[in-house]
């Protein structure tokens, strides 16, 4: 299991050596306080079926989605595969 930015989160493996994106977003959105989908829909500028989408995925492909929710949710950059 990758434990590239904190020590304590425990994600299940994704693709490509990373960790599991949906695991990470969905942790990041809990501690960041959005404790339902569609709030963070709303935030997003999408509907609920989509961040339910995000959640259940090994790995995202859409580069920009992953640069907004790294920036959205302070989310290490290598936890989603970004190397900026």
């Amino acid at each position: 299991m990758s434990k590239l930015a904190n020590p304590e989160d425990d994600y299940s493996p994704g693709l490509y050596g990373l960790p599991h994106m949906g695991e990470v977003i969905a942790n990041h959105r809990i501690k960041a306080g959005w404790t339902s989908q569609d709030a963070f829909a709303i935030v997003c500028g999408v509907d609920k079926q989509t961040v339910t989408y995000w959640e259940n995925q090994k790995y995202l492909s859409d580069m920009d989605r992953r640069i907004f929710l790294s920036k959205l949710l302070k989310i290490s950059p290598p936890l989603l595969g970004l190397t900026w």
